[in-house]
């Protein structure tokens, strides 16, 4: 993962990925966020691809309060083809009800981001936001 000043959607730069052989993909992850239970958050963020032919996804990984992983949601995008220029993709963690609900135990949470497999064309993440969507409940 390198920051790329020349090609980005917003702002100065983006996130710039990079598989090392067309048998892998290439990934980041964020630093941990601590989240509160039952509370919704939206994961956002512009992806593109060098040439629109290959996937990338952008989710979320889950960790307990000893920061031991719990799994894997991409949330926002799983297996897409972005185009050959930025396009936002967006996903909501439905804690609080609705569809999907983070593992038991989550504490804290860390965007993740990864490229598809059998390429070693560049990918780019740029302008992620992890943002509350709703007030946590107070008994």
């Amino acid at each position: 993962m390198t920051r790329d000043t020349v090609t980005h959607a917003t702002g100065k730069a983006s996130l710039k990925v990079v598989a090392a052989s067309d048998k892998e993909h290439a990934e980041f992850k964020s630093e941990l966020v601590e989240v509160k239970r039952g509370v919704d958050y939206l994961l956002s963020g512009y992806m593109r691809t060098q040439s629109g032919n290959q996937r990338m996804s952008l989710g979320l990984e889950f960790f307990d309060a000893q920061k031991v992983s719990l799994g894997t949601a991409m949330v926002a995008a799983q297996g897409v083809f972005p185009p050959a220029e930025f396009m936002k993709y967006s996903g909501i963690l439905f804690a609080s009800a609705g569809k999907f609900h983070a593992p038991s135990g989550t504490r804290y949470v860390a965007v993740r981001g990864e490229s598809g497999y059998y390429s070693k064309d560049p990918c780019w993440f740029d302008d992620l936001a992890l943002l509350r969507v709703q007030r946590p409940r107070t008994p």
